[in-house]
């Protein structure tokens, strides 16, 4: 497993993951967009009017690790 400078990783202090560059930018398909809209509907009772505004742009990190150990990516 590598390790990461600090300024090459993101995190914030209540999760449990930690997001590592490289990155790229990314955007969402129409179906992403989608499904993450739908998943914050249901899961966080966000009305649909509040996610007319998610943006479909965004950046793709090249690695997921948690804070145990574990690697996605």
């Amino acid at each position: 497993s590598k390790y990461y400078l600090n300024h090459l990783a993101y995190s914030q202090p209540n999760t449990e993951e930690e997001l590592y560059f490289p990155s790229k930018r990314h955007t969402l398909s129409h179906l992403e967009l989608r499904k993450i809209k739908e998943h914050f509907s249901v899961s966080y009772n966000v009305r649909s009017r509040k996610l007319n505004t998610f943006s479909s742009f965004g950046i793709k990190y090249k690695r997921l690790h948690t804070k145990k150990g574990h690697q996605n990516g």
